[in-house]
């Protein structure tokens, strides 16, 4: 049954007379979880995952894309199919995008290539693919913080970071795994399992950023969007080799991220 997730109910389970108690969990966890055991089996890195493999559109940075789709060099339908091959390839492995609805991811390109062709321009981000963190309300979609009893929950409203996103021209591709509540320096939780690293299937793409980490530096996303209060967007952004930026507290809403704080900033990871 489809049940509706407000994020404000939450909100109240981090307050500023919390966050030093929560900085000091976040702590433990990530000694704790530097003592996880690793994954079962090695990986090599995916074909075509280096600059000098030519540069196939699943590897090219947003900025490229963009400009590409604006200028007709391709469509972007062309490039959203393209990354659903690649994570269709991929993510089996990986286990990095853990929602993806290819059938309006598709629709959405379609639309934006035919608004191009009428003049129309949506913004920065037309026809371009993100994906987003298992944290930030999409509306429609399954969000569940990773925490069990979420499983089931689907977002009735876009999160303000996502609504900007969609507003720039933004195509939601899938939305990737992370820790129990983005509380852990891997990437693990019962619902959808582990992510790996995609360089090394045995290592941890880090935390709690980690599945978005992964969809980018894996070819699955130019870039994703995540959370990061100590460390979350740029610890997986270092393990993965990709960049990871965390803007100025309090400079990006946190409307509709779990928990509903300032003080969890939403950030970006992409390829340069």
């Amino acid at each position: 049954m489809k049940k509706n997730y407000h994020f404000n109910q939450f909100s109240g389970l981090i307050s500023s007379k919390s966050i030093i108690p929560l900085s000091l969990l976040f702590t433990l966890l990530i000694i704790a979880g530097c003592q996880s055991s690793p994954a079962p089996h090695p990986y090599q890195a995916p074909e075509n995952a280096t600059p000098a493999s030519g540069r196939p559109l699943v590897f090219l940075s947003a900025s490229d894309l963009a400009d590409g789709i604006r200028s007709g060099a391709f469509s972007s339908y062309d490039v959203v199919s393209a990354h659903i091959r690649h994570i269709h390839k991929y993510n089996p492995d990986l286990n990095a995008i853990v929602v993806m609805d290819e059938a309006a991811a598709l629709e959405r390109a379609r639309q934006a290539d035919e608004a191009l062709a009428r003049g129309e321009y949506w913004g920065l981000l037309h026809g371009v693919p993100v994906s987003i963190k298992d944290l930030f309300a999409v509306k429609d979609t399954r969000i569940t913080n990773a925490f069990p009893p979420l499983a089931d929950q689907v977002t009735d409203f876009d999160a303000t970071v996502v609504k900007r996103l969609k507003d720039a021209g933004a195509i939601i591709l899938g939305i990737t795994n992370m820790p129990v509540m983005g509380m852990d320096v891997q990437t693990n939780n019962p619902i959808y399992g582990r992510t790996n690293n995609p360089w090394d299937l045995s290592r941890t793409p880090g935390g709690s950023t980690g599945g978005g980490a992964a969809v980018v530096a894996s070819g699955m996303s130019p870039l994703t969007i995540g959370s990061d209060l100590a460390g979350s967007i740029r610890v997986p952004a270092a393990f993965c080799g990709i960049y990871g930026f965390k803007p100025t507290e309090n400079l990006v809403s946190g409307y509709g991220v779990f928990p509903g704080t300032n003080q969890i900033t939403g950030g970006v990871q992409r390829r340069s």
